[in-house]
């Protein structure tokens, strides 16, 4: 697990918000280890057929607890290997509205706002496990509701800014907040 962590990013990449790129991470991996390629993308097409186990039992409570609002995925990064992901987490069976993007979240925001001829009088509210969306997006949109999302078990352990309105630690607290 160590070393899956340690290859997940270019270390040369010195942008704030990193783009993972599972083509890039196998480079990286057989730079510093013998292995057979082609039984690790058989294991990595094989764990991509159905990845729906790994998704946090909350958000499926939490997303069938809201089905008359707008909820939305927006899932930052490559548009391939993103799509794989979504689709074998069977997110979509859950929440229908789902944006890729490989720029920021309140770019893809923006861009979704401007498509859709969205006011912005309705109440949002913005999650993120990571502070730099969550920043951009205050940023562009100060009247939205950002919440830090910091998982016992997430990836993420970033501290909580002066851009989150809240932090919360599962979708249990991200209900509480909301009502």
């Amino acid at each position: 697990m160590e070393e899956y962590e340690s290859s997940y990013y270019d270390s040369n990449d010195k942008r704030s918000i990193k783009v993972h790129d599972m083509e890039d991470q196998v480079q990286r991996l057989k730079e510093k280890h013998f292995f057979s390629e082609e039984a690790l993308r058989k294991s990595l097409d094989d764990f991509m057929q159905d990845s729906s186990g790994y998704i946090f039992k909350d958000v499926i409570l939490f997303a069938n607890s809201h089905k008359n609002d707008r909820l939305c995925v927006l899932s930052f990064g490559d548009k391939i290997f993103q799509e794989k992901k979504i689709k074998s987490s069977k997110i979509q069976n859950y929440i229908s509205d789902i944006v890729i993007t490989n720029k920021t979240k309140a770019e893809a925001l923006v861009d979704v706002f401007k498509e859709e001829n969205v006011l912005l009088k309705e109440k949002m509210i913005f999650l993120d496990d990571r502070i730099e969306q969550i920043s951009g997006v205050k940023k562009k949109f100060p009247d939205v509701i950002t919440i830090l999302i910091k998982r016992p078990k997430g990836r993420y352990s970033d501290e909580k800014n002066k851009y989150c309105d809240f932090e919360a630690h599962d979708l249990g607290e991200v209900e509480k907040i909301i009502s």
